[in-house]
């Protein structure tokens, strides 16, 4: 099992007596959910162990920090402080104790929410509420760094600009703004801390698009592949391995009806979960490419689908599209209407995707992109790593980023590289070294193009 950093944090919900609650949004710099609409909070700095409730003095302090250097909130008085008065340090500042005390008491503890583990670090957040005319006096002011805007709104309203695409929302706190007209949303939200990412909370980046982070044998720098539900009619990649295979079992028993497969290509970190998904509902069918049923196991029915299949869902229409390049069996799915790519193992969420050394083609790779970039996708859902919400601009990156590296293959080989330790020595010393291996899949299917396009005769 990969050892995560986990990070732990803490955010509150400030809620008026009306029924308004105060999003603030991240700056597009940051590097964790930049542009999203999320609530006040941040890092614990003081040391927890793993064993943290959630109610610790430490936590407690952490929220009233928050309050003050984000959005200027200093519980206990309702004076904000404005963004060039917060060098001073929180605590220092005046407030009334009783009211500070009438504060914490009314401040409800609402359980723990991770997010998604794209990466090897994910945030584990303690909630907390607060709904009470304490809140209905304050007039919270962001800070201008990490935040540029905050509001209140009606969770309903703020729902409705996601649904629209107006708002982004990590998947986290559009749980909870859903979970809110609950009457016994404090009680909810409190007992799914335990449960596992994908049933904690909705994994949702578009209506309808769950994207679920799996343990699966896949290849650094990941460590799990993406299953993607939509609705609840189609599975996408049900990748995972032995370390991941429980936690599938858990999503798969909670799906309300037999749920179509989709698979995006043939490796293994894609499909082996189908064990699962027959051993829960052996009426599943799996729809994939024929390179990629002839290679995988799997006792359910299969369909052999072409370029141009259509996946006609309650709410979703998805077209099947042939994309070979990374492995000759690849597939995406396209939803025309909302823009979403599903894109496998075509793109990644970080970094640049690796090519399958014996099925794969670079050739492909590029009229596959371009295929793509045609689509002018605004979503990219990897197989690995978080979604990007600049589809087509990630499409011509890579692109420039492999027509780079072609180039640069080809000067060494023009100044005399022998082999392909000169040329990874030559063109990709931004790459780790532990990664140079898996570097060389590339330079070869680089090469193969090259001499098909007659730019060189070198011999492989």
């Amino acid at each position: 099992m990969v050892a995560l950093e986990v990070i732990k944090s803490a955010s509150i919900i400030l809620q008026r007596t009306s029924g308004e609650v105060y999003l603030v949004r991240r700056s597009k710099e940051v590097s964790f959910f930049p542009g999203f609409w999320v609530f006040p909070g941040g890092k614990i700095d003081e040391p927890l162990d793993d064993s943290w409730e959630g109610t610790e003095l430490e936590v407690i302090d952490t929220v009233f920090k928050e309050m003050y250097e984000e959005i200027g909130v200093v519980a206990g008085s309702d004076y904000i402080v404005p963004p060039a008065a917060r060098r001073t340090p929180f605590f220092s500042q005046p407030y009334n104790e009783q009211r500070r005390r009438e504060f914490e008491e009314k401040m409800i503890y609402i359980g723990k929410k991770q997010t998604p583990p794209f990466r090897k670090k994910l945030f584990n957040a303690a909630y907390f509420w607060i709904q009470d005319p304490l809140v209905d006096e304050l007039h919270p002011e962001v800070d201008n760094g990490e935040l540029t805007a905050g509001e209140w709104i009606m969770p309903e309203v703020a729902l409705a600009d996601w649904e629209s695409g107006k708002r982004r929302i990590p998947p986290p706190i559009l749980h909870l703004l859903r979970s809110m007209k609950s009457e016994h949303f404090a009680a909810i939200t409190l007992s799914e801390t335990l449960l596992p990412v994908g049933l904690q909370t909705k994994v949702e980046f578009a209506p309808g698009y769950q994207v679920i982070p799996i343990t699966s044998a896949t290849i650094e720098p990941f460590f799990n592949t993406n299953m993607i539900i939509i609705g609840d009619e189609l599975v996408v990649d049900p990748g995972a391995n032995n370390a991941g295979e429980e936690h599938l079992r858990e999503l798969v028993r909670s799906f309300p009806k037999t749920p179509k497969v989709f698979i995006t290509h043939h490796h293994e970190d894609h499909w082996i979960g189908v064990r699962v998904i027959e051993e829960i509902f052996p009426d599943a069918v799996v729809y994939a490419h024929r390179n990629t049923v002839e290679r995988m196991r799997t006792d359910l029915k299969t369909e052999i689908i072409d370029d141009g299949y259509i996946f006609e869902l309650e709410n979703h229409t998805l077209k099947a599209l042939e994309t070979p390049g990374h492995a000759d069996s690849h597939m995406v799915l396209f939803d025309e209407e909302r823009k979403v790519l599903i894109a496998g193992d075509h793109v990644v969420g970080f970094g640049s995707a690796v090519l399958d050394p014996v099925t794969g083609s670079m050739t492909r790779y590029f009229e596959s992109t371009r295929k793509m970039i045609d689509l002018d996708p605004k979503l990219v859902l990897p197989a690995h790593g978080p979604p990007n919400f600049a589809g087509r601009r990630l499409l011509e990156k890579y692109l420039e980023h492999r027509t780079d590296r072609e180039n640069r293959i080809l000067a060494s080989i023009n100044g005399g590289a022998k082999d392909f330790d000169q040329i990874i020595q030559d063109v990709y010393q931004d790459v780790p070294a532990k990664m140079w291996e898996v570097a060389k899949r590339n330079i070869k299917l680089h090469v193969e193009k090259l001499v098909e396009e007659g730019r060189t005769n070198w011999n492989i």
